[in-house]
């Protein structure tokens, strides 16, 4: 999952990344490496368990079949020295970010779904005409991503910005909007055309 967008140490909920990739080259963790070893490793830097613990579990060499020194990587495993590290201007050096996967579980699962639970049970003893319940789904998902993409790293792989001045997210969820939308038209009118 994306990162949130870099903020200032202070802003409300932003946090560093051992996995952003200034954190990985600082702690000596490379891409090449099977997820299990960087994960292991991120432990290990956190304090969580001792390198010694985890050695046997390591693989000898990384994807590119080049054998991996861990001597040498073991002593820079530690997060606390390189989460307090700064560049010369006195900024961190692993970026403070919003932590936009928590944002989007909280809105996108409970939020939406505490929404759609208690839509249901309003409507229980008179449900909403069939197809309504995905209507409100499809526009409450599309409009907490909407906003979430305000925190959110943009897509790497896409042009900044993609259609009037929207990320890649932001357009989708534009789009499901629009279907949502559509699709609410539409019902409408085949309940107009069926009734006379």
């Amino acid at each position: 999952e994306l990162y949130g967008r870099i903020e200032a140490k202070g802003v409300f909920g932003v946090m560093q990344f051992p996995t952003d990739p200034r954190a990985l080259d600082r702690l000596g963790i490379s891409e090449g490496w099977t997820m299990r070893d960087r994960e292991l490793c991120i432990q290990v830097a956190y304090g969580k368990r001792a390198f010694a613990d985890v050695q046997p579990m390591l693989s000898q060499v990384d994807d590119s079949g080049r054998a991996i020194d861990w001597a040498a990587i073991a002593p820079k495993l530690d997060w606390a020295k390189v989460s307090a590290e700064t560049l010369p201007n006195g900024e961190p050096l692993v970026p403070f970010r919003h932590p936009s996967q928590l944002y989007e579980g909280l809105g996108e699962g409970l939020l939406l779904g505490l929404v759609l639970l208690v839509l249901y049970w309003l409507t229980r003893k008179r449900p909403l005409v069939r197809g309504n319940y995905a209507v409100v789904f499809l526009l409450g998902y599309a409009v907490i991503r909407w906003c979430l993409e305000l925190v959110r790293q943009p897509d790497a792989q896409y042009p900044q910005p993609v259609l009037l001045g929207m990320t890649m997210g932001q357009t989708l969820s534009t789009g499901m909007v629009v279907f949502a939308l559509g699709l609410l038209c539409w019902r409408r009118r085949a309940g107009a055309t069926a009734a006379a």
